[in-house]
């Protein structure tokens, strides 16, 4: 129980920080452009919260901010010059995460948490429209919007635990990792597989979001590769990145969050491995986009 409201009070602290930071870049820029540079400033904050990389400074501008989230988090925006920000609005959104708890920040988590509270009025206003009026459907413009919904870190536990988990407890019962899957249900009925080894192991998630079960995986499948003794942890991330891990979302910005959660992980978990690219893909086949990110990945 408190391990759950701990959670809640870290995205407490995300929700005031997300709201803060669109409020103030919303006076100035378009939603979309605002969206853009704020997770930026966001994802600097995470960094720099996780020591992953200096990102504010004394004398922090926006074109140095950009390019040192860009050097950390290659894939976090798309290509091309995002919008300029004056210095009193930079100012403005950088003080409010200063204020906010660096430990919010610090969860593998926090960036996907925050993309989804900064499309949460989005997400409210599209509900409130179908309540109004019988019959209506959510338009495709809001389908993303509307389908963001994303799993608390215990739901991940145990759902990874008592699937990916058991699989590995399978194949090797006096595996030191079963005192850390206390989700793990060992007696629950289950379809048994038995990897001969973790690189043998293959997770995809088709409606992936910011990465919540993905970076989940991610920890779980290093431990089994720790657990087996046989790779560097350099190599093991290499194997988890490039062949186990896969993920598929709609929302190509939820996609490129993904990609940098995984990113920002791989870099505690492995210090000298640089990624890259992971595997999460954008596919928005329907959406109005007439080549996915997911052919061409293919």
């Amino acid at each position: 129980m408190i391990g759950k409201l701990r959670v809640r009070s870290s995205i407490d602290v995300l929700r005031t920080a997300a709201d803060g930071v669109r409020q103030r870049l919303c006076r100035t820029l378009a939603p979309g452009d605002a969206y853009a540079v704020g997770i930026v400033l966001i994802a600097g904050r995470a960094l720099e919260a996780r020591k992953l990389a200096p990102i504010f400074g004394a004398s922090a501008e926006w074109p140095r901010i950009l390019a040192a989230v860009r050097r950390a988090l290659p894939r976090l925006t798309i290509e091309g010059e995002l919008p300029a920000l004056d210095s009193s609005t930079l100012h403005e959104a950088t003080r409010t995460l200063a204020e906010a708890s660096a430990d919010a920040f610090r969860a593998p988590e926090a960036l996907g948490w925050a993309h989804q509270l900064w499309h949460a009025s989005h997400k409210e206003r599209v509900f409130d429209s179908v309540r109004k009026e019988s019959g209506r459907k959510v338009e495709a413009g809001d389908l993303i919007a509307a389908t963001q919904l994303y799993t608390d870190r215990h739901w991940v536990d145990f759902l990874l635990q008592n699937a990916l988990g058991s699989a590995w407890l399978d194949a090797r019962p006096n595996s030191s990792l079963v005192k850390s899957l206390r989700f793990r249900v060992p007696r629950a009925p289950r379809t048994r597989v038995e990897p001969k080894h973790a690189a043998d192991l293959r997770v995809i998630d088709p409606a992936c979001g910011t990465g919540h079960f993905l970076v989940a995986a991610m920890d779980l499948l290093f431990a089994m590769h720790a657990d087996e003794g046989v790779r560097s942890a350099e190599a093991a991330m290499e194997t988890i990145l490039d062949e186990s891990l896969h993920g598929l979302d709609i929302d190509a910005d939820a996609a490129r969050v993904a990609d940098s959660v995984l990113t920002m992980r791989a870099a505690e978990l492995a210090p000298g491995f640089t990624p890259r690219a992971t595997g999460v893909v954008a596919t928005t086949r329907g959406m109005g986009e007439p080549k996915t990110e997911l052919e061409a990945h293919l």
